[in-house]
Parts: C-alpha cells; structure tokens; sequence
C-alpha cells in the first residue's frame, strides 16, 4: 500500500483508491487521461478541488445546540429532584 499522484489533480493519494479524495475523479477509467497532454490540459483547465469535510458545519452547529439543550434538561433534572 503507497501513494501515488492523481492524474487529475497532482494531489497524492491511496495507490488502492478508486475516487481521488480531493478532486472526486474516478480513477478506475482514466484511460483517456493516460496521455501526458490530456493530464497537463486537464490540470491546467477551471478546475477546482473538492476539499468539503464529510461532515458539513451545519450538522456541527446543530449537534453542539442539541447537545447544550440536553445537558441543560439534564442539570434542571438533577437540581429539580435534589
């Protein structure tokens, strides 16, 4: 297991990966990218990475409020029956 360079994005990747992670191209049908022209095109064009985190600031905020909400029910509960 190593790493190699995405043909896409130069970005170094999993030699195993199918989906370049940072550019989100397929990797397993590149055989038109094989020629050293089309990369260099490809690289040179508008292209912008892919570098979204998996999990969106929007869940993040949400699950902290969720959170906050519960711990506070939760000292209300014990202050409550203490």
């Amino acid at each position: 297991m190593g790493f190699i360079k995405c043909p896409f994005c130069g970005q170094e990747i999993d030699s195993d990966a199918r989906k370049c992670f940072y550019c989100d191209s397929d990797l397993n049908h590149n055989s038109y990218y094989t020629d050293a022209g089309h990369i260099s095109e490809h690289r040179n064009s508008n292209y912008t990475l892919k570098m979204e985190h998996p999990i969106s600031p929007t869940k993040i905020v949400l699950f902290i409020i969720l959170f906050a909400a519960f711990l506070s029910l939760a000292f209300f509960i014990i202050r409550h029956f203490n």
